[in-house]
């Protein structure tokens, strides 16, 4: 197998003196480009989380987010992010560090903090200098503007299936609420009571409280990450500058230093361990990252590979790919503890062997770190590079989008509904074949009765509106044959007896 990419640091090697390390280490980056000289990179894949943002909060189960945006932080971030990659793959060919749009694909979840993100990663990934010209071969933009021709390709909320499985996938969310009452996280609480005491007094965080076993209010561990992410964004935000714009429009700057910094890493570790247990493989399975793992697999299984694939994410959305791959569990010495930060990032690279045999390989970068951690899948591919048709193999073992739909309880998404139309025996444990039958009937039931209803209304107004006609047209009959003759020179008979008026009523 290949040996290991070279990170930019090489790792010092133990017992040898300063001045022999730094030949080795010369001679293994000089004999680099003839190692891999049989092993072409075909791929690179990116899913990364947004750039630093304002507080977002989030309802305990249902997962219903509040409004956020990315900050001037988290644009630098994500440009840094760029630049990092252009640097790492650039040299392995033109079409690495060129922009051509039919070999870019960069996709990003609907939310302004993700779009932004996927944008500033571009302008680091792709300067100016790299962008090949437009279809007319000029352009008319002032020649210090940066061309916005690296477009972002994004989806509805309702229809994100895979950045944002987790938040359309109902049976995930209803799990929420028998994990909060589990008694791994009843242990949590009682190990870090004293904290969660301290946390409910804080005037904005008490709403997030209840009274515990104790009588006393401490915050819900369910609510936990609300509390969490504004000390977070308040120390992100305001520790490099107290005066910067962001700092100052948060409801409360003052809570970056409310906890000790003993008990703000107690917090860190808390709320860290809770949210992987909301997203974690006992909890989540694949329902989380199998749909955009299939993706990544398709886009690897390409006769003809596009060069990048970038996803601009969120957190859940990697935690939910760790979680389908089992990856936490093959890497025990990954921090598993550890939320991906702001710009972090989970690289798939595609690789071809002088025999065209494909393999990939996993790596993570944790926020603006420059060195990368290489990762086992896991689930049958043991191995560092994992050969291309295992990756697949595993990939393909699971649900297929319209099991996925099923067993997420899914009916918003334009793909499941579609499925469910074009078989209506997808069905999930509460609406078999037959409920769902009986549901069309009834509903077309109703439809007939309105439709029956509204026609006897329009035949009932028109014989209303007949009758109408034909008693005007015998009142002005009668009304003229009086006038016709006057009564002293009426002869008998000239008068309409009362039995021809009758004739003529029922002839109209």
């Amino acid at each position: 197998e290949p040996p290991y990419l070279v990170p930019s640091h090489p790792t010092p090697i133990p017992s040898l003196n300063p001045m022999c390390q730094r030949k080795i280490s010369l001679l293994l980056l000089a004999l680099l480009p003839f190692t891999y000289a049989q092993d072409s990179l075909l791929q690179v894949q990116v899913v990364t989380r947004h750039g630093a943002r304002t507080p977002l909060t989030k309802e305990a189960s249902s997962l219903r987010e509040g409004g956020s945006s990315l900050t001037p932080l988290g644009e630098l971030q994500q440009y840094q992010l760029g630049e990092w990659l252009r640097s790492r793959y650039s040299s392995f060919g033109p079409e690495f560090r060129t922009y051509n749009a039919s070999r870019v694909r960069i996709r990003s979840s609907a939310f302004e903090r993700t779009m932004v993100s996927a944008q500033s990663l571009a302008l680091g990934l792709f300067p100016e200098s790299s962008r090949s010209s437009n279809t007319t071969g000029v352009s008319l933009l002032p020649k210090n503007v940066t061309r916005a021709n690296i477009p972002v390709f994004t989806t509805d909320n309702k229809n994100d299936i895979e950045i944002r499985a987790y938040a359309n996938c109902p049976a995930f969310s209803s799990t929420l609420t028998m994990l909060y009452a589990s008694p791994s996280l009843k242990d949590l609480e009682t190990q870090n009571l004293a904290l969660l005491e301290k946390l409910a007094l804080f005037p904005t965080f008490s709403q997030y409280s209840s009274a515990n076993s104790n009588g006393v209010n401490s915050i819900r561990l369910g609510d936990l990450w609300n509390i969490f992410d504004a000390i977070n964004v308040a120390k992100t935000e305001c520790d490099p500058d107290p005066d910067a714009v962001v700092c100052k429009s948060l409801e409360d700057p003052s809570v970056r230093n409310y906890l000790t910094d003993a008990e703000w890493s107690q917090l860190q570790v808390l709320s860290h361990d809770v949210e992987h247990q909301k997203y974690g493989q006992s909890t989540a399975g694949n329902k989380l990252g199998s749909n955009l793992l299939k993706t990544i697999e398709s886009k690897m299984s390409d006769p003809s590979p596009v060069t990048w694939v970038v996803y601009s994410a969120h957190y859940p959305t990697i935690l939910g790919i760790f979680a389908a791959m089992g990856t936490y569990e093959e890497n025990v010495a990954f921090e598993r503890q550890i939320i991906p930060n702001y710009a972090s990032a989970v690289v798939f690279e595609l690789y071809e062997t002088a025999d065209k045999q494909r393999y990939i390989k996993l790596l993570y970068k944790e926020g603006l770190q420059d060195t990368l951690i290489d990762l086992t899948i896991g689930n049958g591919c043991e191995s560092i590079n994992c050969p291309l048709p295992t990756f697949t193999s595993i990939v393909r073992a699971f649900p297929s989008s319209s099991e996925w739909c099923d067993r997420c309880a899914n009916m918003e998404s334009d793909t499941c509904m579609s499925l469910l139309l074009a078989n209506p025996a997808t069905k999930n444990d509460t609406c078999d074949k037959e409920e769902y039958m009986l549901s069309v009937a009834v509903i077309f039931s109703l439809i007939g009765g309105i439709c029956m209803t509204v026609l006897l209304m329009k035949i009932c107004r028109w014989v209303q509106k007949e009758r109408k006609q034909s008693s005007d047209t015998i009142q002005r009959t009668t009304e003229e044959s009086k006038s016709d003759r006057p009564n002293s020179a009426a002869e008998p008979g000239s008068e309409m007896s009362t039995i021809e008026i009758g004739e003529l009523h029922s002839q109209a």
